[in-house]
């Protein structure tokens, strides 16, 4: 008998939001409106609740009794309150409840929120983004936590171009919100002073993504000391995120956000065949082999940072080649077929 889901989370339809959140929760959708035992797939967006609550709150109980399984994808803020409020509603139900986690927060909520593991205990199985997030949670007790990574459907028809990736200057780029705790303030200096310390621009830095309105002004006062060196190139639609990131050396991620689980930026950039140079921080060197498919280092240290585009701007042809190679083969582990083909097992 064919199922029917519903799936509430920050779907954000008839938008052009591309948060992280938004992102892996409409690719959960995407994936799942694919597989033919599912009858029927209804949704509660939670993007923008704050307009009207009370319309958010009968969408979801609707939702609710309509639904054989449920998948919640909530964000910080609304985990208290769904994850409750579906709860008290299977105590005469009993529907089949799996959360999806969504980023690297989970293990110091429930630290902050020990009231919450009870609920969490009454679900069907809760997914996070790593190993080390399983762990976690299950030393605080929380009972059936499954791994899943997140994942991206990719076009695996790129071509390394290597002749792109030449220098000087070498071509780098960041790919995620512009925002402080993401660490472009640190790849902007680290660049900057490289290439004064070199007299020439050995380094261009290109800067993707939404910018935060409490940064943007700092990210246009490091930019300008930059001597155009470093130039905030907007957002990129989906469809062209790989024609864009193909002509980079490297990819630059000095992330210190508390909240950092698996950025979908390192499947992007796997899946064009370019080498992640990311900071060591949560769940980074889980995804990240230092020297096999990018590098590691120390988290808020611009001279280690500026270490290892050195070291990745003077490997012979022969090893970067074979760096770029292994990113392209680590995005066979992330593709929206295979991972969801696994969640959907689970399911039934």
């Amino acid at each position: 008998m064919n199922k029917r889901i519903g799936v509430c989370g920050s779907l954000a339809f008839h938008t052009n939001q591309i948060d992280g959140q938004t992102i892996k929760t409409k690719n959960v959708y995407d994936e799942l409106i694919k597989y033919n035992q599912f009858s029927r797939i209804f949704t509660t967006d939670t993007f923008g609740w704050r307009k009207n609550p009370v319309k958010l709150l009968i969408n979801a109980v609707l939702m609710f009794f309509k639904s054989d399984i449920l998948i919640i994808l909530p964000g910080k803020n609304g985990l208290g309150v769904f994850i409750r409020l579906f709860v008290w509603l299977n105590l005469f139900s009993k529907k089949n409840i799996r959360y999806i986690v969504i980023g690297g927060w989970l293990s110091e909520y429930i630290d902050q929120n020990p009231g919450i593991s009870k609920y969490l205990n009454k679900l069907n199985g809760i997914y996070v983004e790593s190993l080390k997030m399983k762990s976690d949670l299950e030393t605080r007790d929380i009972k059936n936590v499954k791994h899943m990574p997140n994942f991206k459907r990719l076009d695996k028809t790129h071509i390394i171009d290597y002749n792109t990736r030449q220098g000087p200057p070498y071509r780098f780029c960041t790919f995620s919100r512009v925002t402080k705790s993401k660490g472009i303030e640190e790849a902007i200096k680290a660049v900057t002073a490289m290439n004064f310390e070199y007299g020439y621009d050995l380094i261009n830095l290109d800067i993707y993504g939404p910018v935060d309105p409490q940064f943007k002004e700092r990210m246009e006062d490091l930019i300008k000391v930059s001597n155009a060196s470093v130039k905030y190139k907007g957002t990129v639609d989906h469809n062209a995120t790989p024609k864009t990131l193909q002509r980079y050396k490297s990819l630059l991620f000095p992330t210190f956000y508390e909240g950092e689980g698996f950025p979908g930026t390192f499947i992007d950039a796997f899946n064009v065949g370019l080498p992640v140079i990311a900071s060591d921080w949560k769940y980074n060197n889980e995804i990240i082999q230092d020297e096999v498919n990018g590098l590691l280092f120390p988290v808020n240290d611009v001279k280690s940072l500026q270490s290892k585009i050195i070291k990745l701007i003077e490997l012979n042809n022969e090893d970067y080649k074979i760096i770029c190679e292994n990113a392209l083969s680590t995005s066979d582990l992330y593709r929206a077929e295979v991972v969801i083909h696994k969640f959907v097992e689970d399911l039934l």
